[in-house]
């Protein structure tokens, strides 16, 4: 059983003046809110259960989130006093995943043609703790990966900045897309913490975790966390057109 997270806590301060008044979540894309995309592809894929985490403007997301019919359960998990970050935000709604082997982690703002299938039968097969989808792409931070695409380290390009997780000779870059498929025994290693960051917890994890990366070599893959790149990807997809 495969269950669906999608991260939409986030303050979007790179969308503003959209979410002064708007949680990040139900900033429109070609006419709808964001999410609405990221739900109907996990619903099309089969799940049937997806948990969406709420900070922001909370109260309009659940209220979006609750009042519409969207063809699958919606659970929340409202993180109301405080914004958990990503890591602290799955472990606090791991409690809502039920008895699910596997959970297809999203993040809001992201809209991809990467098959979910793939993703899993690769996830499952190397019995990994960890599978982030990743792509050749000019990001500034790029995850490391050895030739045997484990997770080796993390580099910023232009701060010259570095953390290593395991040495290897070659360490291929690869930005990370924002989907990943985590294992349910993953949560046995989560920090005490309440709140703490996932990549940073992939990057400081026990080298017994398996966490690989599979490259995602779909058609396209697009990140709506700025005004302008909502406007490259209604562009590329035509419904900004008049």
């Amino acid at each position: 059983m495969l269950v669906g997270m999608i991260l939409a806590a986030g303050f979007g301060v790179r969308l503003k003046p959209h979410t002064d008044s708007l949680p990040k979540a139900l900033v429109p894309f070609c006419g709808k809110p964001m999410i609405s995309f990221v739900i109907e592809k996990m619903r099309s894929f089969g799940i049937k259960r997806i948990v969406v985490n709420t900070h922001h403007y909370r109260t309009k997301l659940i209220e979006d989130l609750t009042g519409n019919d969207f063809g699958v359960e919606i659970l929340i998990s409202d993180e109301k006093e405080n914004h958990l970050l990503t890591g602290g935000g799955i472990k606090n709604a791991a409690r809502l995943f039920g008895d699910a082997e596997n959970v297809l982690i999203h993040n809001t703002d992201i809209i991809s043609d990467l098959d979910y299938g793939k993703l899993l039968d690769f996830h499952i097969s190397s019995k990994n703790h960890a599978t982030l989808a990743i792509r050749k792409k000019d990001d500034e931070r790029v995850l490391l990966f050895d030739n045997n695409f484990e997770l080796a380290g993390w580099k910023n390009k232009i701060a010259n900045e570095a953390i290593t997780r395991k040495e290897t000779e070659t360490a291929n870059e690869f930005g990370f897309t924002g989907i990943y498929i985590l294992s349910k025994e993953i949560f046995n290693y989560f920090p005490n913490e309440d709140k703490f960051d996932i990549v940073k917890f992939f990057l400081s994890s026990p080298y017994e975790l398996k966490i690989k990366g599979y490259v995602d070599n779909s058609e396209y893959w697009f990140d709506l966390g700025s005004v302008k790149k909502i406007k490259e990807a209604e562009k590329y997809f035509g419904c900004n057109e008049k």
